[in-house]
C-alpha cells in the first residue's frame, strides 16, 4: 500500500466514529455532508481492471476507494491468491460488488460467485458492475442473510450504502421489510464452497447460526468475517464468545489487518482484543 494510502485509512478509522455518529444524529450535517461527497466524488472508476459504477452520495466503500485508490488490500490480496478455477466464492452483504469482481476474475468461468446483498440500490449497482465488467459467472440474491429464511426489517443508512442494518440504529432511518435466508437453506446439502466473505454491519452471528451444515461439512469454506465489536454488540453478540465458539470449531484464526496490509495468526481473544483497540479488521478462519 501506498504512503498516502495508508494514512488515509488509518486517519479514516481514527475519525470515523465521530463522522458517523455525527451524520448519523443530525440531519443538516447529513445534507451537507451528502452534497459535499456529490460534488467530489465520481460516478464511475476504474478499479483493479475493472469498470465500477459507484454511489456519489456514499461516504463508505465509494468515499474509501475513491480517496486511497484501495478498497480492503490485506483481505482482496489473500483471496486473489488463494482463490483458484473453478472454485465457488460466497459473498455475504456484497454492496456494489468489489469482492465479488475480484472473485469472478478468479474462479473462472468455470468457477461462480454467489452475491448476497439486500439493499436494492445497493443490488442494482452489484448487477450493473458485474454486467459491465462481462462476467457471466455471478448470480446476484437480493436478501439479507439470516439465521432462518423468512423477512426481516432493514434499517437504511442515509449516507453510509455499507452500513444498512437489521438492527434499530436511531429514529431517522428509513425502515424496509426485506426477504432473507439462510445459507443452509439456500444452499443444496451437496455445494461445495471454498471461501466466504461475511461483512454485513453486526449481524454475522446470526448469519453464522444459519450456515451450520457449511460450516460443518468434510471441507468446509475458508471464512473471512468482519470483526467490528462495537456494531456486534449493538446487534447483541458478545464478539469473544463468537470468534471463540468458531476457534472451538477447529478453526485456525488469523487477523487480517487492512490498515497495515497484514495478516496475522493469532487466538480469537487476541483478535477481537486488536478489533477493540482499532475499531475493526476482518478475522480469516481456516478449519484445521
Amino acid at each position: 500500500m501506498q504512503k498516502g494510502s495508508y494514512i488515509f485509512v488509518k486517519l479514516r478509522r481514527a475519525l470515523a466514529p465521530s463522522i458517523r455518529w455525527m451524520l448519523e444524529h443530525s440531519a443538516p450535517l447529513r445534507f451537507v455532508g451528502v452534497n459535499i461527497l456529490k460534488l467530489i466524488l465520481k460516478p464511475t472508476v476504474q478499479w483493479d481492471g475493472h469498470t465500477v459504477s459507484m454511489d456519489r452520495t456514499d461516504f463508505g466503500v465509494t468515499f474509501e476507494l475513491q480517496m486511497s485508490g484501495h478498497y480492503e488490500i490485506a483481505s482482496m490480496d489473500y483471496c486473489k491468491k488463494t482463490l483458484k478455477p473453478g472454485m465457488t466464492f460466497v459473498d455475504v452483504g456484497a454492496n456494489i460488488g468489489l469482492f465479488s469482481l475480484m472473485a469472478a476474475r478468479a474462479v473462472g468461468p468455470t468457477g461462480h460467485v454467489y452475491a448476497f446483498e439486500p439493499d436494492a440500490g445497493n443490488a442494482a449497482l452489484l448487477r450493473k458492475n458485474i454486467e459491465q465488467n462481462g462476467y457471466s459467472n455471478v448470480t446476484v440474491i437480493q436478501k439479507a442473510v439470516s439465521d432462518k429464511s423468512g423477512t426481516i426489517t432493514l434499517h437504511q443508512s442515509g449516507f453510509n450504502t455499507g452500513d444498512h442494518r437489521t438492527y434499530e440504529v436511531s429514529k431517522g432511518r428509513r425502515q424496509i421489510t426485506i426477504d432473507c435466508v439462510s445459507l443452509d437453506d439456500y444452499f443444496p446439502a451437496d455445494k461445495h464452497i471454498d471461501m466466504l466473505k461475511m461483512d454485513i454491519e453486526g449481524y454475522e452471528e446470526t448469519a453464522y447460526k444459519g450456515m451450520k451444515r457449511i460450516v460443518s461439512a468434510h471441507k468446509p469454506p475458508q471464512l473471512i468475517i468482519e470483526c467490528w465489536p462495537t456494531m456486534l454488540t449493538l446487534a447483541g453478540t458478545k464478539p469473544e464468545d463468537f470468534f471463540g465458539g468458531i476457534e472451538r470449531q477447529g478453526y485456525a484464526m488469523s487477523l487480517v489487518d487492512d490498515a497495515n496490509n497484514s495478516i496475522t495468526p493469532m487466538s480469537s481473544a487476541a483478535a477481537v482484543r486488536h478489533c477493540w483497540d482499532n475499531e475493526v479488521a476482518n478475522i480469516l478462519c481456516i478449519k484445521q
